[in-house]
């Protein structure tokens, strides 16, 4: 019954860190999507739009397990609902501009990370060593997809 409780608990605050800080901190930060790029074209805005939530879902999403001991549970719903992000941003990146290349390149970026990251949480194989790299090369890639739809490109 402890157990459960911390749980809810725990869901709760995550909640309420993916609903009200997150965004809050986003705009204090000036980080984000601009307006320019989600108006910019039909299909490159919700691209770029859905790839950025979910590398801040992967962002956000992995923090609470970074030191062990690891809730294999709560793990998995946290690992289903970005996987189902990345998928969403996915099928909304599937037009042919220079934009959306690169946001695909990003997502398939995140989607490796997130299955290395699965195996490491999981033990069946070793945690990736260069897991702030390939998170920090996913938002690089998401930078220069939100320049080139900028630029029109």
């Amino acid at each position: 019954m402890e157990r459960i409780i911390k749980l809810v608990i725990l869901v709760a605050v995550l909640y309420f860190a993916y609903t009200e800080v997150v965004p809050w901190m986003k705009k204090e930060l000036g980080m984000g999507t601009s307006s320019s790029i989600t108006e910019s074209t039909e299909g490159s805005g919700a691209c770029l739009a859905l790839a950025a939530d979910a590398s801040l879902a992967l962002g956000v999403g992995i923090r609470p397990f970074v030191l062990p001991p690891i809730d294999v549970d709560a793990w998995e719903a946290t690992h289903l609902r970005i996987e189902s992000r990345i998928s969403e941003a996915e099928s909304a990146c599937f037009c042919f501009e220079p934009s959306c290349d690169k946001a695909n390149e990003a997502l398939s970026v995140l989607s490796h990370l997130l299955s290395e990251l699965d195996g490491g949480f999981r033990g069946d194989s070793l945690m990736p060593l260069n897991g702030a790299h390939d998170q920090a090369r996913a938002d690089a890639l998401l930078s220069e997809a939100e320049d080139l739809a900028r630029e029109g490109s």
